[in-house]
């Protein structure tokens, strides 16, 4: 009777195709790992200009979100009469920024002070582009997402 076993043949095939899924998968995940930390970041930018607007209707003072201009790698808040909620957080190494540097609300109403043109951030990251445009004096803006 015959043994049942693989031939040389067959475990070369099978190796070699391991080996070539193996090599394509740590790149696909790094990728994820890029978008999925995009994603988390502009999310959480997002919910910071409603924080920093909400404290200037809470407590009648300007509020600000500022982006730091020498190396664009943070943004903090300040939340006057709320200062437990300043903080400052880190933008991704893989993103950068264009546009103005400060965004501020006037206190009471919430809406955003404006330099008599819509006021406009763009972060830049490998595939994609987030495009937030301001709204003059009504403290509302809108995403614009376009791929590179």
């Amino acid at each position: 009777m015959k043994a049942h076993a693989f031939t040389l043949v067959e475990l070369l095939v099978s190796l070699s195709i391991l080996l070539i899924l193996l090599w394509l998968v740590p790149p696909a995940i790094e990728d994820f790992g890029e978008t999925y930390q995009e994603r988390v970041f502009i999310k959480q930018f997002e919910n910071d200009l409603k924080l920093v607007q909400a404290s200037a209707q809470a407590t009648g003072k300007y509020s600000y979100l500022e982006i730091n201009t020498p190396d664009k790698n943070f943004y903090q808040l300040s939340c006057p009469g709320n200062e437990h909620l300043n903080v400052v957080r880190e933008i991704p190494k893989n993103i950068s920024t264009s546009g103005i540097p400060i965004v501020e609300y006037k206190g009471e109403t919430g809406n955003i002070t404006t330099f008599k043109e819509f006021s406009k951030i763009t972060f830049n990251s490998k595939k994609y582009s987030y495009k937030f445009t301001f709204q003059l004096g009504g403290g509302r803006y809108y995403v614009k997402v376009s791929k590179n």
